[in-house]
């Protein structure tokens, strides 16, 4: 395992991505005033837990972070209608790295993908037989064995497989409709759903998602889902405010690709190039501390007070993210999809049935 790029970021400033001018805010800025000032107004100093007294630090990786105002704040809400007012989400994102998008679908088809979803895993035997499949507690048996700490996720794809309406949602209909006008185009989705159900226990650490699907198009967008309410306590995405901008620091970082190897150097394991298995040459985080990085970058770590089913946030995949500790009883569950232009290039990895991820034979070699 190659160490974190952490040790690369330069200690030097760069200009920024899009500068914060009148102009380049003009649309956005006066239909979202309210919701920036309302976000550094939110206490974000304790969690409460439900019908306790006790209260409980906000953590990423074990970390505890800084919540006062020059170091955590809300994710800011777009508050237009995203597809007819196109020109406002295109300027938004550009300036901000993101779209926050409440309430895109209809809750009610969510909730009942969730309750789909749910039901299988309850099948395979990973929730709690006494309690309410919907409730998402995960059986103490599971529960013990933990994720893998580096990993800070886990990953259960097969059982998306199960559920045709996920892939209704994230492949079909209003979402497809937005990207082909957001990105001027027809787009196309990755045919691989990245499930996340991550269990009481860290959350995932910061990183760009270009390292695990840069060999395509860069003009590529990431689409974050939660599939039930998602509150402080159970944690979810953050996104490092700002961090669109350091496309030029982090420059040695964001051309890395997690299934590249030094071929004139030994590797700390053996590689098998003939592998079936999908596994990374090295893990693509950009640092193993939230907090640390933060200082380093500047910004904040952005988040929502909940995070609710129906919702969805767009981001650009070489904007720094990252997520929450869940200190919850239940397994917090979420979907990340990518989409693109269909005319541009594709990273191969994850197109075509049952795209075949990080296998020994994607991964190249490189001098080093």
């Amino acid at each position: 395992m190659e160490r974190s790029a952490d040790a690369s970021i330069s200690g030097h400033s760069t200009a920024l991505f899009c500068p914060r001018n009148s102009s380049s805010r003009s649309l956005v800025s006066q239909a979202t005033k309210s919701l920036m000032d309302r976000r550094d107004q939110s206490d974000f100093h304790k969690v409460t837990e439900p019908g306790q007294r006790n209260t409980q630090s906000l953590t990423s990786r074990g970390r505890l972070l800084d919540v006062s105002s020059k170091a955590f704040g809300t994710l800011t809400e777009f508050p237009l209608d995203p597809i007819s007012e196109m020109t406002a989400c295109q300027r938004a994102l550009q300036q901000e790295g993101y779209l926050y998008l409440k309430a895109f679908w209809n809750r009610t088809d969510i909730l009942s993908a969730r309750a789909q979803l749910l039901e299988a895993i309850a099948k395979a035997g990973l929730l709690d037989p006494s309690r309410n499949p919907m409730e998402a507690i995960p059986k103490p048996s599971k529960l013990n064995r933990s994720q893998d700490k580096r990993s800070g996720s886990a990953t259960i794809g097969t059982i998306v497989d199960q559920v045709p309406a996920i892939k209704k949602i994230l492949f079909e209909g209003r979402i497809m409709d937005f990207f082909d006008q957001f990105l001027g185009g027809s787009s196309l989705h990755y045919d691989q759903i990245w499930y996340r159900s991550i269990k009481p226990g860290l959350g995932t650490a910061p990183h760009c998602d270009i390292v695990y699907m840069g060999r395509g198009t860069q003009n590529l967008y990431t689409a974050w889902v939660p599939w039930g309410d998602i509150d402080l306590r159970m944690g979810g995405l953050m996104i490092l405010e700002d961090s669109l901008a350091q496309q030029q620091r982090l420059s040695p970082y964001l051309h890395r690709d997690v299934d590249s190897y030094c071929s004139n150097r030994p590797q700390p394991d053996p590689l098998d190039l003939d592998a079936k298995s999908d596994r990374n040459v090295w893990s693509g985080w950009l640092s193993e501390n939230p907090v640390s990085l933060r200082e380093r970058l500047g910004g904040r770590w952005l988040t929502a007070k909940q995070f609710e089913m129906g919702d969805l946030v767009i981001f650009s995949t070489k904007l720094v993210h990252a997520s929450l500790d869940n200190h919850s009883d239940q397994i917090r569950i979420s979907t990340d999809t990518r989409y693109q232009l269909a005319s541009q290039p594709v990273d191969e990895r994850w197109v075509g049935p049952g795209p075949l991820g990080h296998i020994g034979r994607h991964k190249r070699g490189r001098i080093c």
